[in-house]
Formats: C-alpha cells, structure tokens, sequence
C-alpha cells in the first residue's frame, strides 16, 4: 500500500491479485473526480464514488502512474510505481 501526498489532497492505493491484478484506491478528501491510469499500453479513466474510492480492473504489470483532476480543476499525478 502507499499514499501519495499533494497540497490538499492525498491518494491511497494498493495493488489487489486474486486471478487478475487490481488496483484499487481512495481520494482524501473524500470526492467524486476522475481518476487516469497511466500505463506503457495506454491509460484508463474511472470516477471515484462519494467516499473517493475507486478501482480499476486487469491492470497489467509495469509501471504507472495515475492522475486525479479535482473538482476544482486541479490536476495531480504521482510519481511512477511499479507493479
């Protein structure tokens, strides 16, 4: 698990494998905003629900990155993580 920290905002996650590899997360302050996935094949897009958790399915191993837009318009990224 690991938390990624930016003025005002913080953003959760841990990787989950079962039969297929997972990532799921949480946005504090709790709020729905989209969140990217950045990938070596591409990026996926999902909306966290009114707690701020999200989850995103099938991700393949590598390194990524994700970006969440608040609200507010602000645009924050974490640093590369591999998985």
């Amino acid at each position: 698990e690991m938390t990624f920290r930016a003025p005002g905002i913080e953003v959760g996650v841990m990787v989950v494998s079962d039969r297929q590899r997972s990532l799921v997360g949480q946005v504090v302050p709790a709020q729905e905003t989209d969140v990217e996935l950045l990938h070596g094949a591409g990026s996926a897009t999902t909306r966290t629900d009114a707690l701020g958790r999200f989850t995103f399915q099938n991700v393949a191993s590598g390194a990524i990155k994700l970006v969440v837009v608040t609200p507010g318009g602000t645009r924050v990224q974490t640093e590369g993580l591999a998985i």
